[in-house]
């Protein structure tokens, strides 16, 4: 991004085309860096969805308050966090096509999601909803956009209403449509062009609220 302007964006998966690949993103690094024409001295910030700490604390209290139960799950996981998830800073700055000496920033897992959705759009005030199993401690939050300000207000974990309301969501919402999609042949990952080297194609932003809304 520069200033209020979104220049490219990538994920991963459209290039090593491994569904939610969890590896480092150098491929959609390197295409941001193209498709945007700068390079990595010219970034002034780089910016991480989560903050893994924060994370790491939610985790382990949960494990210790259904021990034993949980204790295979707490093996398979802890090599993995103790090896690179706590050391992301590491982790991002071994990644990165060049050295990198300027800040590192962790915002907020829902936090992202929210910035991602009322942003990009052409609204000037906007109310928030991320509905998204466990980000930090935070199951779902709401809140108020406002310019380039936002409000959130969070629901937490262990709230009756967010795990009430996320399985009704998710069974009745996301599961009959994923179902739908896949019958019809709609598999994200499938490509008619397979000498194409990304799904990504650029599109113009949409303009007026109306325009906005037809894209879902």
């Amino acid at each position: 991004m520069v200033d209020d302007k979104i220049l490219a964006a990538a994920q991963e998966e459209r290039f090593t085309r491994i569904k939610h690949d969890e590896s480092f993103p150098t491929n959609a690094v390197q295409y941001c860096l193209k498709e945007a024409n700068c390079k990595l001295d010219e970034i002034d910030h780089v910016v991480f969805y989560e903050k893994p700490f924060l994370k790491f604390d939610r985790l382990l209290e949960t494990y210790l308050s259904f021990a034993p139960s949980g204790f295979g799950s707490f093996v398979r996981a802890m090599p993995q966090w103790l090896k690179q998830k706590l050391h992301l800073p590491r982790e991002i700055k071994k990644g990165l096509p060049g050295e990198w000496k300027k800040p590192l920033v962790f915002t907020k897992h829902h936090e992202s999601h929210a910035a991602s959705a009322f942003f990009p759009s052409p609204f000037e005030e906007a109310a928030i909803l991320t509905m998204d199993g466990v980000g930090e401690w935070d199951a779902a939050t709401v809140g108020v956009g406002n310019g380039n300000q936002m409000k959130l207000i969070k629901f937490l974990i262990d709230t009756t209403i967010t795990w009430l309301t996320l399985p009704l969501f998710y069974f009745l919402v996301f599961t009959p449509f994923a179902l739908l999609l896949r019958a019809i042949g709609k598999a994200d990952m499938k490509h008619p062009n397979k000498n194409l080297p990304s799904y990504w194609k650029n599109t113009d932003q949409p303009t007026s609220p109306k325009q906005y809304l037809r894209q879902f």
